[in-house]
């Protein structure tokens, strides 16, 4: 949430965070909310595409070759 900046964060097991988290949205406006959404659902697109996950793991599969490669000299 903090990274996509779309929502609020609380901290676990604090029932009166998560009252003062969710009476934060309530009182946003609708466009706010909205604005949350968006942001939200932008960050799930460009860190979980397919596009997105191949690239994390072309990545990873570098790592872990170079890893073999630099084991085996």
């Amino acid at each position: 949430l903090a990274e996509a900046r779309c929502g609020v964060t609380v901290a676990p097991g604090d029932p009166a965070a998560l009252l003062d988290g969710m009476k934060a949205i309530a009182t946003m406006s609708p466009s706010e909310r909205s604005a949350l959404g968006k942001a939200g659902r932008d960050w799930v697109v460009e860190q979980h595409s397919y596009a997105a996950l191949a690239a994390k793991l072309a990545s990873t599969l570098e790592v872990i070759l170079a890893e073999q490669v630099t084991r085996k000299c």
